[in-house]
């Protein structure tokens, strides 16, 4: 897809429309995909096996470097079009997506897909705790330990 509307005393103009679709194309693509090996048997003939593979993640920079627009614009396009920051955000839901899914199956390393959530979508590790407990948990456990309460709230069952 050509993302240039006009070019004209040799600068070019982008259309932020086609950069967004562009994006939402790139980023819709199939988490996975069909692959042929070629496999040479025994007695030298070959057979074709297909099977299943996860593709690689897509990435914003990977899509800059096919179109070959920097980062940095892209940044400038996100900031002044509505268009091209809808498709920005659908591509880092997309990202996320695709390492929470591919993260819990262990297709990819766990805390690689942590590592790169973190960097690339803005996902968060989450350490604390949230309750709505009133009490302390210094009393609750006491309480616990007295036999008052049990561990498990049956009120919510």
């Amino acid at each position: 897809m050509d993302l240039v509307i006009k070019e004209s005393a040799g600068i070019e103009e982008l259309s932020t429309q086609k950069v967004a679709q562009s994006l939402i194309d790139f980023f819709s693509q199939p988490m996975i995909q069909e692959v042929t090996d070629i496999v040479t048997l025994r007695d030298g003939s070959t057979e074709e096996v297909k099977r299943m593979e996860y593709r690689p993640m897509p990435m914003i920079e990977e899509w800059c470097m096919k179109h070959r627009i920097p980062k940095s614009l892209l940044a400038d396009l996100e900031k002044t079009s509505d268009d091209v920051a809808m498709a920005i955000q659908f591509a880092r839901d997309a990202m996320k997506v695709y390492l929470v899914q591919n993260g819990l199956t262990r297709k990819i390393d766990p805390a690689f897909a942590v590592f790169v959530a973190t960097n690339e979508t803005g996902m968060k590790v989450k350490s604390e705790v949230t309750h709505n407990s009133k009490k302390s948990a210094k009393s609750i456990l006491d309480e616990i330990e007295e036999g008052e309460t049990s561990i498990i709230d049956t009120d919510e069952f």
